[in-house]
């Protein structure tokens, strides 16, 4: 199984969804994906260990820790594929949680029982986990200032954090209430919440993500109908969001994006064929027999849609590449909410990492975002190209370097306001200031027109130019990006 794969970016005005396996390493039968950045350009999971994926390189081993173990998989990774959390398996019980960053490589994070890192902040600064003290495991958060520190307010024994926010300030687990077992939130100010559990059952609930703002929180708990994935929000407390039809009831929340609209996890369906290995000709090579079993497979929760099996949502959708997949589970989603990362069962039988990249109709329109700033050309017309600094929410700075129409360069400056993925703006070019002199008096401001900038992705745009001047005309010229500005992801 080849690590090669081909990476698709839609060039449509209206994104569809995308489906990417993304292989195996010389090896590694079997691989899955626990979480993606927010371009998703990087995915990290476990393939013959843990393992990084990005286009270029196909999944590439993160390597030894200083205590030359080797890590069994990662769990997290920051939104700009940077940072890269996760454990590795020491003997005797013992893991050793490790952060592994792009610039420096490997660090351990401490040997303790059950020491696992589950979750990472967006800039991969905080680290959350569990770890094992005189027997008794912790919630922790680490930093490279504190190093690992125990969940304060919570308990001396049996909590865990599962997730942390954008800014590492807020942090969710579970852990013993003097109810039972019990999700929570934590930050510095407050210290532990308890966040309640669904009627019905034993009394035992757990998070597993959180909002940016902390305001929503995902996981899983007992509930009348077994076990439930929830959704508690600052406004509407905790609630149920079923599970997916067939088999017996039982569903957990595994993640949830930044702003708190876009869940996924998993669910327990119906019977589900194996599927069978066959040679050229038609021969049956390796077959299983037919299960009846409940099989878990991933889900996607909206406010507006409810939850959807995920196969069904890209079925749907008209997305290629996924016939003859199944069991396709939904492990973490990006910050941004528009990738979620996850393995299934792929065509050869075998388990496989994948990407999503969902459709509009749930993410919806690209807007405009500070990683759209950079240099963009038209590659069949090399020479002229735009130049893109967004400066805030509303307002984007474009120059574009062009050319008069007897041939002589042009300097053009847009100072446009954003609207959704577009910006507009009345455009202008200088003439008079003479160079070495640059006498202000001498300068002119002239006005050459309108222009729009409308965005499709990260990589693609349009410009719709209307000159005053009938002898500029009007029209559309596609764009591509030429560079990006470094440390500021794009979100698309």
């Amino acid at each position: 199984m080849g690590a090669c794969v081909v990476y698709l970016m839609s060039m449509s005005l209206i994104q569809a969804a995308e489906f990417i396996p993304l292989g195996h390493r010389s090896g590694c039968d079997k691989s899955d994906a626990k979480d993606v950045s927010d371009d998703g350009k990087v995915a990290v999971g476990q393939c013959n260990g843990g393992a990084r994926w990005t286009a270029e390189t196909g999944w590439v081993a993160l390597g030894n820790l200083p205590s030359g173990r080797s890590p069994r998989g990662a769990t997290g990774v920051s939104v700009d594929g940077s940072v890269v959390v996760g454990d590795a398996q020491t003997g005797l019980g013992a893991l050793e949680s490790y952060r592994w960053t792009l610039a420096g490589g490997m660090e351990g994070l401490g040997t303790l029982k059950d020491n696992e890192a589950q979750g990472v902040s967006a800039d991969g600064s905080v680290v959350v986990g569990r770890g094992s003290i005189q027997s008794k495991y912790q919630a922790y958060r680490w930093t490279e200032a504190s190093g690992r520190v125990g969940v304060g307010g919570c308990c001396d024994c049996c909590s865990e954090a599962s997730g942390v926010s954008a800014d590492g300030s807020a942090v969710v687990g579970r852990g013993p209430s003097p109810s039972g077992f019990e999700a929570f939130l934590w930050t510095n100010e407050s210290g532990v919440v308890w966040r309640g559990e669904l009627p019905g059952g034993d009394f035992d609930s757990g998070a597993r993500g959180v909002s940016a703002d902390g305001n929503v929180i995902v996981g899983q708990s007992n509930s009348t109908l077994g076990r439930e994935a929830f959704l508690w929000t600052s406004e509407g407390g905790i609630v149920g969001l079923g599970d997916l039809p067939g088999g017996d009831f039982r569903s957990r929340a595994n993640a949830v994006s930044a702003d708190g609209s876009v869940v996924v996890g998993q669910g327990r369906t119906g019977s589900n064929d194996d599927p069978t290995i066959t040679a050229a000709g038609g021969s049956v090579l390796a077959g299983r027999i037919k299960s009846t079993e409940p099989v878990e497979e991933g889900f996607i929760w909206t406010q507006a849609d409810g939850l959807q099996r995920l196969q069904d949502v890209l079925e749907a959708d008209g997305t290629t590449g996924i016939s003859g997949w199944s069991k396709l589970k939904a492990e973490g989603i990006s910050d941004n909410g528009k990738w979620i990362a996850g393995y299934g069962d792929n065509p050869s039988g075998f388990q496989e990492a994948f990407l999503v990249r969902l459709p509009a109709s749930i993410t919806g329109p690209f807007k405009i975002n500070a990683g759209l700033s950079g240099s963009w050309f038209n590659l069949d017309q090399a020479g002229h190209g735009l130049n893109v600094e967004v400066l805030d929410e509303t307002r984007t700075v474009v120059y574009w370097y062009t050319y008069h129409t007897d041939g002589t360069p042009m300097f053009l400056y847009m100072d446009g306001t954003n609207d959704g993925n577009s910006i507009t703006g009345r455009t202008y070019y200088s003439t008079g200031m003479k160079f070495g002199e640059f006498n202000t008096e001498d300068w002119e401001l002239t006005v050459w027109g309108t222009t729009t900038v409308t965005f499709h992705d990260c990589d693609n745009a349009t410009i719709e130019y209307s000159g005053d001047d009938p002898a500029y005309g009007s029209g559309t010229i596609p764009m591509i990006r030429l560079t990006s500005v470094s440390d500021l992801p794009c979100a698309d």
